[in-house]
């Protein structure tokens, strides 16, 4: 899933990926049309919300990547970013947290999805999304 990663001022594009035992953002990596993974140097950006694009990172993107095991994951909740329901926040057992913008609107799916393989979140993802969508 194409994201976007907020962390204080700095905003960067990625690739959410959900592997065996970790959640996965490359960043500096998008994904095309057909659903290649990209890299954004050879590759326009799938951020098509003008607003974000102008806080995008303007120097040459890193490809860098990020892992969080899913064991190491507490609590996960459903986010406003810019007045949308569009996000997620990601809590960590150390205290950090990541906050995950999803472009086109795959919060909902995403969340599913950490709910089936995170241990700390079994259960929660159905109740979760009707609770929100009240």
């Amino acid at each position: 899933m194409c994201v976007v990663m907020v962390s204080g001022l700095r905003v960067t594009e990625g690739v959410l990926l959900f592997g065996k035992e970790s959640l996965l953002l490359c960043e500096g990596f998008t994904l095309s049309p057909t659903g290649d993974v990209c890299c954004r140097k050879h590759h326009p950006s799938s951020v098509r919300d003008s607003f974000i694009s102008t806080m995008l990172s303007k120097e040459p993107p890193s490809a860098r990547c990020r892992r969080w095991l899913y064991e190491d994951i507490k609590e996960a909740r459903f986010m406003r970013f810019l007045l949308e329901d569009n996000a997620i926040e990601v809590f960590m057992k150390n205290g950090h947290s990541a906050f995950l913008v999803f472009l086109n609107k795959d919060h909902v799916s995403a969340y599913k999805r950490l709910c089936t393989v995170v241990p700390a979140l079994k259960g929660r993802g159905v109740a979760e999304v009707i609770a929100n969508a009240r």
